[in-house]
């Protein structure tokens, strides 16, 4: 049975052993049974891993095995490579981004101008503040002299009246 090399084919022969054929490279995959007999495959180890590389004139190159230690072995090695490589990839961007603080390369590029206009616009905000108490101080004094003026008023009238009254006292 021929395959391309991007599909993937499985064949269960009738003594539970399974062939793999992709294309180019065949495996074959025999279970090894525990004494009890038991298929599961927490149980079962997989000895044999043939893979065979047919050449130009249709005979077979050499057909490495691999023992289910081995292949552990590198399934560990690459998990630890993964992991080796993503820790790596965490601490040069910690760095990376502690060194462009230190260095100062995380502000805008025309930080200067966003800081004086914000120097402009507060500013602006104090001057208003400062009319409006100049403003508020002179109303007030406004309104403490047009006081001061109608008791002034209040009290002349008051003087005058007293005056007045007397006067016709002494007259009559």
């Amino acid at each position: 049975m021929e395959a391309s090399p991007h599909n993937l084919h499985l064949d269960l022969n009738d003594n539970n052993q399974t062939q793999v054929n992709s294309g180019d490279k065949e495996m074959l995959i025999e279970p090894q049974r525990t004494q009890d007999n038991d298929v599961s495959p927490s149980t079962s180890k997989f000895e044999n891993v043939s893979l065979s590389t047919p050449s130009d004139d249709g005979m077979t190159v050499g057909t490495p095995t691999m023992t289910r230690e081995e292949t552990t072995w590198l399934m560990s090695f690459w998990e630890y490579l993964v992991s080796l490589a993503t820790g790596t990839l965490s601490v040069i961007d910690y760095l990376g981004e502690r060194f462009a603080w230190f260095f100062g390369i995380t502000t805008p590029k025309y930080q200067y101008v966003i800081n004086e206009v914000e120097r402009l616009k507060r500013l602006e905000e104090e001057e208003r503040l400062q009319e409006l108490k100049e403003r508020q101080a002179e109303l007030t004094a406004v309104a403490i002299h047009a006081s001061e003026s109608l008791q002034l008023e209040a009290e002349r009238q008051s003087e005058m009246a007293d005056v007045g009254n007397s006067s016709t006292t002494t007259l009559s």
